[in-house]
């Protein structure tokens, strides 16, 4: 039986595929294996006609694979077709006509091979048969999670069918290659499932737990707390005016993970509001029960965090978790209340689901106070209007410095997790000032480019002080993302690519 939402146990929570992809048997072949399934990506040439473009693959092998696809219709307006030679079974997968980047398209041919095959028996090995604009490890990352499925949360857990071993027809990474790139595979996973758990299971308290259980292996690194009455003592007042309506505690963990020079730390601060009902300003009905997923900037630190704890940084990269649940009650805070920020700013409240600035400028001035960081990415799902912007296609990001939105895009290609920068307008800057206090956490109705407003507000807390930043906002696309190479239900995991390569950068 499953322990369910009640459990006090986590170890049994991150989801059957994040264990299989570290220990599943990798192999190089240098021809087709008899019996094996065997994974192959196909190109369009043109609306009517299709090509196959892997080297290693006979020129007789193609063209009775062409063939098989022309008596049978398929012309690639279906994500895959499954065909059989001399009872060797194949596995036709188009690329994409959408995605901005090969790692994007890889994913998402393993995505639609992991659902055109299914489970497969145990005993079964997968050929990967690789393509010119693509490397294998992006298509065993969307196998991977293709095939996650999280039965933690059922009356009762089903043990998942996985391939024993993935073989490289021709061509294979290093193996440290192989071993680094399965730890960001399962980062994604990690952040996915905390992404999908119920808030009545992952409260702050949880998230904790199953943080510092994680970290656990990272040699010479520290973890700290701070709860509540800590908080009241340091003065985080606008991080507590949103734990106010809730009886669960308010926690901000500070884990150091160290790399290979303490010079120039990099600092992680995510967003993780476990439940966001909006507080006084309560949220309407319709897709209430997704604010458990108001934490994923969060989620997204904690798959780098766990990345760094196993592959050893370039430098000390400090992950910070704002932990809180949002909640009307007697006791929240009510729109119109003053709060004072950490900065010694106060903070007019205007609107309480406007709750993740109020979370995170406390997290940001505590990181800087206490850490000294030299660079700080913040990462949140910070503002419905983004999607406005920019759909669900891609993220927002803001920042002051041209070099850093300059080194962002570079990491944007290389993760395959679009970012689009949002520019930081004076004018919007005006509109974050109060009559009553020295900021605002909303401007006046009319006022829109809401998102800009959020990054401005934050801003305020990270000028002047010595550190490059930029601030990214995933309200988009970490959910349900429709953006290709990204599992369309549930969370997305979408940002943990994006930190683990900003702080490996770091050292290019």
């Amino acid at each position: 039986m499953s322990p369910g939402p009640t459990s006090t146990s986590w170890d049994a929570f991150l989801p059957q595929a994040f264990h299989w992809i570290a220990a599943v048997e990798r192999r190089v072949i240098q021809a087709p294996k008899a019996g094996a399934w065997h994974l192959l990506g196909l190109r369009r040439r043109d609306k009517d006609d299709i090509e196959i473009t892997a080297a290693q693959v006979p020129a007789e092998i193609k063209e009775r694979l062409l063939e098989q696809c022309r008596i049978l219709g398929w012309k690639g307006q279906s994500p895959t077709l499954k065909v059989v030679l001399d009872q060797t079974p194949w596995l036709l997968s188009m690329e994409p006509d959408s995605g901005l980047t090969s790692a994007q398209k890889g994913r998402q041919i393993g995505m639609d091979a992991a659902v055109a095959l299914g489970e497969l028996g145990p005993g079964t090995e997968l050929v990967l048969v690789g393509v010119e604009y693509q490397d294998s490890l992006d298509v065993i990352e969307g196998l991977a999670l293709g095939w996650y499925d999280s039965s933690f949360f059922k009356g009762t857990t089903k043990a998942q069918s996985f391939p024993r071993a993935l073989l490289y027809w021709g061509h294979a990474p290093k193996e440290a290659t192989d071993k680094e790139r399965a730890t960001r595979i399962q980062a994604a996973l990690l952040a996915k499932a905390l992404q999908d758990a119920p808030s009545n299971w992952l409260d702050p308290e949880r998230f904790v737990e199953v943080a510092q259980g994680l970290l656990a292996a990272a040699k010479g690194s520290k973890v700290s707390t701070i709860k509540r009455s800590q908080m009241q003592e340091l003065g985080m007042g606008a991080f507590l005016s949103v734990a106010q309506g809730s009886t669960k505690e308010a926690i901000l963990m500070v884990a150091r993970i160290k790399g290979k020079s303490p010079k120039d730390p990099v600092a992680l601060v995510g967003k993780g509001v476990t439940f966001d009902a909006g507080g006084i300003n309560l949220k309407p009905s319709a897709g209430l029960e997704e604010m458990k997923f108001d934490m994923s900037g969060a989620a997204g630190v904690l798959g780098a965090a766990y990345y760094f704890s196993r592959h050893e940084a370039p430098v000390d990269v400090i992950c910070a978790f704002a932990m809180v649940e949002n909640m009307p009650s007697g006791t929240a805070t009510r729109p119109g209340d003053v709060v004072k920020s950490l900065s010694g700013k106060t903070i007019e409240v205007i609107n309480t689901d406007a709750e993740g600035r109020l979370v995170l400028c406390d997290a940001i001035t505590y990181v800087l106070n206490h850490e000294r960081p030299k660079t700080l990415y913040c990462i949140a799902t910070l503002t419905g209007a983004v999607i406005q912007a920019l759909g669900h296609c891609g993220a927002a990001y803001m920042t002051d410095d041209q070099a850093m939105a300059q080194y962002l895009e570079g990491v944007s290609l290389r993760s395959g997790e679009p970012l689009w920068r949002l520019p930081l307008w004076p004018e919007i800057k005006k509109e974050i000032k109060s009559k009553v206090a020295d900021l605002k956490n909303l401007p006046k109705v009319n006022v829109m480019a809401g998102s800009i407003v959020g990054g401005a507000f934050l801003a305020e807390f990270l000028k002047d002080q010595g550190v490059k930043w930029a601030h990214i906002d995933i309200a988009g696309t970490a959910w349900s993302c429709a953006a290709t190479g990204f599992p369309g239900n549930g969370g997305s995991s979408f940002g943990v690519r994006t930190l683990i390569e900003a702080v490996l950068a770091q050292a290019q």
